[in-house]
């Protein structure tokens, strides 16, 4: 294919971008592990009988699973809002006005302020948002457990009860 490709384009230049790439490599990464199983069942089996596993002590904890990616982002966004709310805290103690702390941290005067109020870092709060389906929900999940599954008729029979929001919402 590589020599057709040069004799009919001899000045092209040849591209394999990342995404194909990392796909090659995991492809050819799975097979061989599918075709090494066996090998690696054995080398794994003699390592276990060579090191047998240390018991826990019985006041410790097993290790928790690891953090999924957004746990980790989750994490990471707590731990700058706490340093920031740390970061407010020690600036107001050294005399520091709330307007000049806003600027020098990069928040809000309001939020400096409730920094300021709070004996703690504050939660975030996030009201809920109410839906035009909320009202109608019970009817939906009954329907849905009746077995009815056509969007467009449960939509109608929506609106036979007053809903007036799109047939997204309802799909979704």
């Amino acid at each position: 294919m590589r020599d057709l490709a040069n004799k009919g384009a001899p000045d092209a230049v040849q591209v394999a971008d990342r995404f194909h790439l990392l796909m090659n490599v995991t492809t050819a990464m799975i097979r061989l592990f599918e075709r090494k199983h066996g090998t690696l069942k054995h080398v794994y089996e003699q390592e276990k009988a060579l090191d047998p596993p240390i018991p826990l002590p019985i006041d410790t904890e097993p290790p928790s699973k690891p953090l999924t990616v957004s746990q980790q982002q989750q994490e990471a966004r707590q731990t700058r809002r706490q340093r920031r709310y740390d970061e407010v805290k020690q600036l107001h103690e050294q005399g520091v006005s709330q307007r000049a702390i806003a600027a020098l941290v990069g928040l809000h005067r309001d939020t400096v302020h409730r920094y300021l109020q709070a004996a703690q870092l504050p939660e975030i709060r996030r009201p809920h948002r109410r839906s035009k389906l909320d009202p109608y929900k019970d009817y939906l999940h009954q329907r849905w457990s009746e077995g009815a599954r056509n969007v467009t008729h449960l939509v109608a029979e929506l609106r036979k009860q007053g809903y007036h929001g799109s047939e997204t919402i309802v799909f979704d």
